[in-house]
């Protein structure tokens, strides 16, 4: 039965079709199949002609797991007694559960096989429905369009994302964590506003334990912002007179902020405005609104490979290839665009500074105790400010500017790989024969992804999630006995080494030295809102031990 079967994994109807052929001195194999390289047991290393179905994980046999793909296979013989092997094959992506969809550069995605038992955590951080930054940013989104449709703290403020632009030193640290200052800090920044004015979080009060939340109806802090993050329509108490707004409407569906102060903790993040501490309430107007998008850029082209086998005089066996093609294995981009005309945005990192409990009109920061860096950001057509400013003013104003949309694109990227392996057999006193046997690989040009915490603070999406080239050396070195008349006991040791490995400090930018995190190299499956982004290790080290005994009269 094939209910559900789906091509190119491991349920596909078609697993095999080919047609084998003598041409000359050369055999040929055509069509759908799987060509096997390298001996190394629960893992892949110059195995990598076929993609391979991670949907269960390691708990199935490789040839089951293992994706047959379209290709030509010829080999021959020479005068040496060595093999030579050529394959052309098609590119074919791993299927890797809640990240493989369907192809096409346009394609929609939410959370695919949200049901699966094997969704790995680094694909719940892109596409999961709690954690997935494909669900949180649209929620953010909705967050930043309460506070740009909110009149401020008089009847003279303006509304809209417009409006919002103009509080450029006020940060969500500020906002969140003003009621232990002692007082609120109303700081009058420009003197065109009657009352606090623009740049203020005091402008924001009104939203102060609304609804029971906080402990104070006098200061801003954690839970309100939870709250209005969460719920769908309230009224806030607005300076003369009462104002009904639609809050976010989250519902607490995705992680964009904890419930309660308690659980506000930005040395520990484990939801998104945690994350996003020092983004400043002007970035917010970048994010009215926005919206998100999943793609799968078309894999085109073919795959070569090429083996060379032989062995020597002594008896080992050795084996060198060569693959040039794109990874099986895929990334994941992140860029901006105008969600109706989809023209392509960028951001543009403007600093600015405020000295808490003062007036502050300068647009340049000092160095005075107390003067906090602060980073507001903006989208535009050009890079580094260039073009035309992106201008969508969200549900209360006027625009010819649609909403931003993030879009997440499934790539795969073009690398070399260069390999080899060995095995020999030597005979001991104590062990009797032992077969020794390698393999290793040196992969040219891998995109791994990037994370900088210092460019998340500031709420910099395309800036805190990158991916950049990096080489990689992978080895495995195994021993293979026969014990206890016929129990086979192989051990490895695996080693996966990180040649272009990212770990520092860094500053949000040249100007920001208040808002700093790590720059590093994250863990592909594992990194997560749970786990602080988790870094990658440079050097992976496994060791694995494999038994295998025929039991009963069938030798099973």
């Amino acid at each position: 039965k094939y209910d559900g079967n789906e091509s190119y994994t491991q349920r596909d109807a078609l697993r095999e079709a080919y047609i084998d052929a003598e041409v000359n001195d050369y055999s040929i194999r055509a069509g759908k199949q799987q060509v096997v390289w390298g001996t190394a047991d629960g893992m892949k290393l110059l195995d990598a002609i076929n993609p391979t179905d991670y949907a269960e994980m390691a708990q199935n046999q490789m040839e089951d797991s293992r994706i047959p793909v379209w290709m030509i296979n010829a080999e021959t013989e020479d005068s040496n007694g060595g093999n030579w092997q050529f394959i052309v094959s098609e590119p074919k992506s791993h299927n890797i559960a809640g990240l493989g969809i369907a192809s096409g550069s346009a394609t929609s995605h939410t959370n695919g096989n949200a049901g699966n038992a094997f969704i790995m955590k680094g694909v719940d951080t892109i596409t999961g429905k709690v954690n997935g930054f494909m669900n949180m940013a649209p929620a953010l989104g909705k967050t930043a369009n309460f506070f740009a449709s909110f009149p401020g703290s008089d009847a003279t403020a303006q509304t809209g994302s417009g409006a919002l632009r103009n509080y450029g030193r006020t940060r969500v640290t500020d906002y969140v964590n003003d009621y232990l200052a002692g007082n609120q800090d109303r700081t009058i920044y420009t003197t065109d506003v009657s009352v606090y004015g623009y740049d203020s979080e005091g402008d924001f009060g009104a939203t102060c334990n609304v609804a029971g939340v906080g402990t104070t109806a006098s200061f801003c802090e954690a839970a309100d912002l939870a709250h209005i993050a969460n719920s769908t329509k309230t009224d806030y108490q607005h300076t003369g007179y009462l104002t009904d707004i639609a809050a976010a409407g989250n519902q607490d569906v995705t992680n964009v902020i904890d419930r309660t102060n308690a659980e506000w903790d930005i040395t520990n993040p484990t939801s998104l405005f945690e994350y996003m501490d020092q983004a400043a309430f002007g970035t917010f107007a970048a994010f009215t609104n926005m919206e998100t998008e999943y793609r799968v850029e078309d894999q085109k082209g073919a795959n070569t490979a090429l083996r060379y086998k032989n062995t020597m005089p002594s008896g080992l066996n050795y084996s060198l290839n060569y693959m040039n093609g794109e990874d099986a294995n895929p990334y994941v981009g992140v860029h901006w665009e105008d969600a109706d005309t989809g023209t392509m945005l960028y951001e543009n990192e403007v600093n600015d500074c405020r000295v808490v409990g003062t007036t502050n009109a300068s647009t340049t920061c000092g160095t005075t105790s107390g003067t906090h860096d602060i980073t507001q950001i903006t989208l535009w057509t050009g890079e580094a400010g260039t073009g035309t400013k992106h201008t969508y003013e969200g549900s209360s104003d006027t625009t010819t500017d649609g909403a931003a949309k993030m879009v997440f694109t499934e790539k795969h990227a073009d690398i070399h790989q260069f390999g080899g392996s060995f095995d020999t057999a030597i005979e001991t006193a104590q062990f009797g024969p032992v077969v020794i046997r390698g393999e290793a690989l040196y992969q040219k040009d891998v995109m791994t992804p990037v994370i900088n915490r210092a460019k998340l603070r500031i709420g910099s999406g395309t800036g805190a999630f990158t991916n950049e080239k990096a080489d990689f050396f992978k080895y495995v070195i195994g021993a293979d006995i026969t014990a206890l008349t016929n129990m086979m006991i192989s051990a490895q040791l695996i080693q996966i080494r990180n040649l272009d490995y990212v770990n520092e400090t860094v500053n949000a930018n040249s100007g920001n030295t208040t808002a700093t995190g790590g720059r590093y190299t994250a863990d592909t499956a594992a990194m997560h809102m749970s786990n602080g982004l988790q870094k990658a290790e440079e050097n992976k080290e496994f060791y694995s031990i494999f038994l295998s005994k025929p039991f009963g009269a069938s030798g099973e």
